[in-house]
């Protein structure tokens, strides 16, 4: 496609599941005048046991944890080190309905996509390690997508 040739992307539930996000995102920004970005929420996504297949958090298949705000989506790898963090339970709130599921980006031509992709050494370092073993930007990095996804709600 052309920059700009089409009028509106709908991408539902797929970025998560990628290895490499990245050069999908940036073709939908470059061929997409408009679009509807969708992913599991920082909720599901850090909430152990969502998953059938496990205790573990989130979907054990997906490799990106997200959230959209407005016409900006932030990813952020889901290494496997994950399983060591500490969070809050969402649990509660998921059970609240489908409200607190997912997150979106939602952009057009008065609000552009904006992209952040994050990884070790590309936001965060992974060998900071607190004395409980908990990766201790990582940690802080996820906390705070989850905060700027309840935000959103309120």
């Amino acid at each position: 496609y052309e920059d700009g040739e089409v009028d509106f992307v709908y991408c539902r539930h797929t970025l998560e599941d990628m290895t490499n996000p990245e050069f999908l995102l940036r073709e939908i920004k470059r061929v997409a005048r408009a679009g509807w970005l969708e992913i599991p929420s920082p909720c599901a996504e850090l909430t152990r046991g969502v998953d059938a297949w496990g205790d573990h958090l989130g979907y054990c298949h997906h490799r990106w944890v997200g959230v959209g705000v407005g016409s900006h989506l932030r990813l952020c790898a889901k290494y496997p080190v994950i399983e060591r963090v500490t969070l809050r339970d969402y649990w509660r709130l998921l059970s609240h309905g489908p409200r607190y599921w997912n997150t979106y980006a939602l952009f057009d031509g008065a609000n552009p996509l904006v992209l952040d992709v994050l990884q070790n050494d590309r936001g965060f370092q992974l060998g900071k390690i607190d004395r409980r073993g908990e990766p201790v930007e990582y940690r802080e990095v996820l906390v705070r997508m989850a905060d700027a996804f309840l935000r959103t709600k309120e």
